[in-house]
């Protein structure tokens, strides 16, 4: 099945820029159709979802780069490793990241005044939650854990390994 730039861009929840940019770096493989539109292939949705979880561990456009050339070369052991490096290296930037944003939080949650707290209601319910400040430290939090399932899913489609 073929699909269309704006197709894929809500398929992906990304902008067709974002797209276009994509198959101009050569990450995302596209075809063309008779008014030189691009036109996406089932193949192309594959590569999408490896960039897009790539994307989600924090990864650079030169190591998506490098992690796309080397999944292009034949199978080798070598060619693995170098992948398996790239995966580790975000992994590592991930745990960073997470760190960072545990001794921030921390850092805030301890410092807090707890008479700054301001009510609001969510779905029918009355919630205490801090100023603006303070929900920043959570947000980053959310974050750090969406990394980190981000990472541990790539890990689990290209080798296989639960963590």
């Amino acid at each position: 099945m073929n699909y269309t730039i704006k197709q894929m861009a809500k398929m992906f929840d990304v902008t067709e820029h974002t797209l276009r940019f994509y198959t101009d770096k050569g990450l995302l493989p596209c075809g063309r159709d008779g008014k030189n539109r691009r036109v996406f292939n089932e193949e192309s949705v594959n590569w999408m979802q490896g960039i897009k979880c790539l994307k989600g561990c924090g990864a650079s456009i030169e190591d998506i780069q490098e992690y796309c050339r080397l999944c292009l070369l034949e199978e080798s052991e070598e060619n693995l490793r170098a992948r398996y490096e790239i995966i580790l290296k975000q992994r590592a930037k991930a745990y960073k990241r997470m760190e960072e944003a545990k001794k921030w939080h921390t850092m805030k949650l301890s410092s807090m005044d707890w008479h700054q707290m301001t009510p609001i209601r969510k779905n029918g319910q009355l919630r205490i939650v801090p100023n603006t400040k303070k929900v920043v430290a959570l947000i980053q939090i959310k974050t750090v854990h969406r990394l980190r399932r981000t990472w541990m899913h790539v890990w689990r489609c290209n080798y296989g390994i639960y963590l």
